[in-house]
């Protein structure tokens, strides 16, 4: 058993909620994320410790031993490859009702894949999809922060918190945080994304403001207007309203 997590329990926790997904416990790994594709069948991966744990755009997320999350699940979806596009929206709403369902409350969602509170960054999401015309598969990784130490806080050039933890037990909010995200595939591949959205813009603290669209070096200053149903930014750039994908584009408010 982990001294981290109660795997026993949450097995029990998850089969009483019908996942049957094999649970993979590591006390340390390279990342969560590589071990999921590293295998064709659905399962669970979770981490004490990462060595390398893999963010957008080539980021490493820092995982310390016993300070953080560091979960991985693997989807099969029967939907073509193209319309899991949005599933990042889906994902964070996913984050967003685990929190809720313990009554954490203040945290909000930055587009594409950040879930943050008023003191900095407390967690974010990468997927990984691949399939066909047919079929498709995402790996879900989500790091959040669960009692980082304050000085390692203050080596990350980013400001981020952690999750309020009093009272909360980990296997159990791990636990939830599974369910919520089945629960979320099976409305996504059920074309509810559109529900999903509507709970994404109640958590949105940057829509309607001034913000940064940043590629490379280049800086924009736009309005951020929405999100579509494709999981794109819905901007204004001067007179021209566009439309932006994630890939290797990022966002930030301006001050």
């Amino acid at each position: 058993m982990s001294d981290v997590y109660d795997l026993p329990r949450l097995e029990k926790l998850l089969k009483a909620q019908n996942i049957n997904k094999k649970i993979n416990f590591y006390t340390s790994t390279e990342s969560t994320n590589l071990l999921a594709s590293q295998t064709s069948s659905d399962e669970i991966f979770l981490a004490d410790h990462q060595s390398n744990g893999r963010g957008r755009r080539g980021k490493t997320w820092i995982t310390p031993s016993g300070q953080s999350i560091a979960l991985s699940v693997s989807h099969r979806f029967q939907a073509p490859l193209a319309e899991l596009a949005g599933l990042n929206i889906a994902v964070a709403v996913a984050v967003i009702k685990t929190f809720n369902h313990f009554g954490i409350e203040g945290f909000f969602l930055k587009w594409p894949n950040d879930i943050y509170g008023d003191n900095g960054k407390v967690g974010g999401i990468l997927i990984e999809a691949s399939g066909n015309q047919v079929n498709s598969r995402a790996i879900v990784g989500i790091g959040l922060n669960w009692c980082v130490d304050q000085a390692l806080q203050q080596d990350i050039s980013q400001k981020h918190m952690n999750i309020p933890t009093k009272n909360l037990d980990k296997t159990n909010f791990v636990a939830q945080l599974i369910i919520q995200l089945e629960k979320t595939f099976k409305e996504f591949n059920n074309n509810q994304l559109n529900l999903l959205m509507s709970i994404w813009n109640q958590y949105d603290k940057y829509r309607n403001q001034q913000v940064q669209i940043i590629q490379g070096d280049s800086h924009t200053l736009a309005k951020y207007l929405n999100i579509t149903s494709k999981g794109e930014l819905l901007v204004k750039i001067g007179n021209e309203t566009k439309t932006i994908s994630a890939g290797e584009v990022s966002m930030r408010k301006v001050d």
